[in-house]
């Protein structure tokens, strides 16, 4: 099936932070919601034991394509009860810590693209309770908790004192290639895994696999840190120092950790290697005058395509148009500049609106060797599509100028 990702975050998003039974999710724009519903009810279980989940959140996943996905929250007893469902046929899902989780079988990496994600619910029928939910009926159901495997182990610098507040992003090895695994609908494994005060991480209900876990410190870039797209889901952030098990700085070169079902391993320790990392910094002027171009988005990305879990650091123009990362190891990078607008205001103080100077996007090889590379500077050509203000028709005096941004 296909879900538009706008229905998929705000499905996480609500299922991760209620404190209370929420409500159906409203249909995307444009669809028209389905007029007959049903009612689920029953109790979430311990596959193993059978002992009631409590306080578990239950996440009905529609395996037809522009359904809604519904929500409840155990009670003592493991009970729930979600009514106004949607007739139409899903997939049961437990979110409970150590439980297995039907977000960690897909690539987080496609939950955030914006035109949507083939979310194929086939997958998930042989670990996950089916149900059928007809009009106006009241639908029994129970649903269980199957416990997964767990990966822990401590983050150290190489000096061996703790590594604090570190990201731990984990990658599952697949046929089709390497993808990076959310372990549940929680705040920790939807921000990334963090170690504690001694350095510790822990990442619990896992599905029996081959995985890769990778290390990395957050790095604010021109006082920005993480953007939000970078963190949620657990994504990279702004970092590309990343350290794989094996104490190696790329995915070729790092050990993988098999786990069987039901598998606790405690030894996934990394250590941080940053004596070799170094620093970039420039700025971004207009082509034509040379003038600086402040609130540009600057994006460093390494330029070899063989390490699929690599991300990207972010950064922003100040009002000088500078900007700079740290903490980038050696090795050859792309740098893309997205600059925007730049708003100026007109001098003549008229009721003229400000003029909306767009500029084109550009991208620019760089190397990383041994050193600091300080002083590069990014011309940006002015978007002939945008029209400077003196080019602009007259705006009669008599008529009200709205500003449009």
């Amino acid at each position: 099936m296909y879900w538009r990702i706008s229905i998929l975050i705000i499905s996480l998003a609500l299922v991760a932070w209620s404190q209370e039974q929420p409500k159906a999710s409203a249909p995307a724009k444009g669809e028209a919601r389905k007029s007959q519903t049903g009612s689920v009810s029953g109790q979430v279980l311990y596959e193993d034991t059978g002992k009631p989940v409590r306080h578990a959140r239950i996440m009905l996943i529609p395996e037809e394509e522009g359904g809604n996905p519904t929500f409840a929250i155990s009670d003592r007893e493991g009970n729930f009860r979600i009514p106004k469902v949607e007739e139409g046929n899903y997939i049961t899902d437990v979110e409970s810590p150590g439980c297995i989780s039907a977000v960690g079988f897909y690539d987080a990496a496609d939950f955030r693209r914006h035109d949507g994600v083939n979310f194929d619910t086939s997958r998930l029928k042989s670990d996950f309770v089916e149900t059928c939910v007809g009009p106006g009926q009241e639908t029994r159901l129970n649903a269980f908790c199957k416990r997964g495997s767990a990966i822990s182990g401590t983050i150290a610098y190489d000096d061996g004192s703790p590594a604090p507040n570190i990201r731990v992003n984990l990658f599952r090895k697949t046929e089709s290639g390497i993808q990076q695994v959310v372990s549940g609908l929680n705040v920790s494994a939807l921000t990334g895994n963090r170690t504690d005060d001694r350095g510790r991480f822990r990442i619990a209900g896992l599905s029996a696999g081959e995985y890769v876990l990778a290390a990395s410190e957050d790095f604010a870039q021109n006082g920005v840190p993480d953007s939000v797209e970078g963190t949620f889901l657990g994504m990279e952030g702004s970092s590309l120092a990343r350290i794989f098990y094996g104490d190696v700085p790329s995915l070729k070169e790092a050990k993988s950790i098999r786990l069987d079902q039901g598998e606790e391993r405690d030894d996934a320790n990394i250590h941080l290697i940053t004596r070799k990392l170094h620093s970039i910094s420039g700025t971004v002027v207009a082509k034509s005058d040379q003038h600086p171009v402040a609130q540009a988005s600057i994006a460093l990305m390494i330029a070899s395509t063989d390490n699929d879990a690599q991300g990207s650091a972010l950064s922003v123009t100040d009002e000088d148009g500078k900007w700079s990362f740290d903490g980038i190891p050696d090795g050859a990078y792309t740098i893309m500049v997205q600059p925007g607008f730049e708003v100026r205001e007109l001098e003549d103080k008229t009721r003229h609106p400000d003029s909306l100077k767009g500029y084109e996007a550009v991208s620019r090889g760089v190397t990383v060797q041994g050193q600091n590379l300080e002083g590069i500077k990014l011309e940006v050509k002015q978007n002939e599509n945008k029209k400077p203000a003196s080019e602009a028709p007259e705006a009669d005096s008599d008529t009200p100028v709205t500003k449009n941004f």
